[in-house]
């Protein structure tokens, strides 16, 4: 088993729809909207069944086939690329979205969000959400395991602001990094590229949410 088609197992129990509800009021229909590091499509598909214009983009070619049987599935259109957001998107978008901690995934974010922003049209802006510093602490010696009806075990260990997860399932074992940087980390880097930014809550206590404007 692929370390994808484990992670989109142990995801299958969790309801997104209070994250797409609390996304939608930022939205409005005549919007070409990128769905940044879209992964299987959790946020992607309940939104393009909504009536959005979204375009799907992921590093990784496993997640994007999880995404493209999703949209086939659900008889959507498929807007689908592999990409790197440390490189040069090929269009522009009214809203980029990344939630699901993606931006957790990078070890400093300047150059993500630089791209990010020469791919905005005027009055775009970016909507994203990223765990809070004290999540750092919950984690520090985080253990689990189940048998059933996946078999697995989950640590994780905080080192600085780096958090490693390790997580075996029988034979096979795979390592996730994420980096977990202070909230005005996020707002200096975004504020020095010229865009404006409004932090608040939303329906994860673990997290901040982000909107930064042009």
């Amino acid at each position: 088993m692929s370390f994808q088609d484990l992670y989109v197992q142990l995801i299958e129990d969790i309801d997104y729809d209070p994250i797409i509800e609390w996304i939608k009021p930022h939205l409005k229909p005549s919007q070409r909207i990128l769905d940044a590091g879209c992964g299987s499509g959790v946020i992607l598909v309940p939104l393009t069944k909504a009536g959005y214009d979204v375009v799907g983009v992921d590093i990784d070619t496993k997640m994007l086939s999880y995404a493209q049987q999703a949209l086939f599935e659900a008889a959507l259109p498929v807007q689908l690329y592999e990409h790197d957001l440390r490189t040069p998107l090929s269009q522009t978008f009214d809203v980029i979205l990344l939630f699901n901690d993606v931006v957790n995934y990078f070890k400093g974010v300047k150059t993500v969000f630089k791209t990010l922003k020469k791919a905005l049209n005027p009055n775009g802006f970016i909507l994203m959400d990223f765990y809070k510093e004290d999540y750092l602490s919950v984690m520090y010696w985080y253990e689990e395991a189940e048998t059933s009806p996946i078999h697995y075990r989950w640590t994780s260990r905080v080192k600085g602001v780096c958090l490693t997860h390790t997580i075996t399932n029988y034979k096979d074992t795979y390592e996730v990094k994420q980096y977990v940087y202070p909230v005005d980390y996020y707002r200096t880097v975004l504020e020095s590229l010229g865009l404006t930014v409004v932090i608040t809550e939303g329906p994860d206590e673990r997290k901040h949410y982000l909107k930064a404007s042009l």
